[in-house]
């Protein structure tokens, strides 16, 4: 597995041994947050971000099924998920 997260937009896939996360409409802020956190993560994930304004509603189904968690960024910031699953996938 490599030592990094992948975070992986339309049209693409990864599928490897990484927790993966589906991040639904997050805002730029979010994004960049969470990449900067990821620098200094002690796990390493596969990201899928997808935003209703991509079009790609069959990405999404397909990335929601590859993932072990999807958060809607509606609901609350990735950023406090990322923190506490970085602590528990250990």
């Amino acid at each position: 597995m490599s030592d990094y997260t992948n975070l992986i937009t339309p049209p693409d896939f990864v599928e490897d041994a990484k927790h993966t996360v589906l991040l639904l409409n997050p805002k730029q802020e979010e994004v960049q947050e969470l990449a900067e956190w990821c620098q200094q993560a002690e796990q390493y994930f596969n990201i899928y971000i997808y935003n209703e304004t991509m079009g790609r509603p069959d990405w999404a189904k397909t990335a929601a099924g590859l993932a072990d968690a999807i958060i809607d960024c509606a609901t609350g910031s990735p950023l406090k998920y990322f923190t506490k699953l970085d602590k528990l996938v250990k």
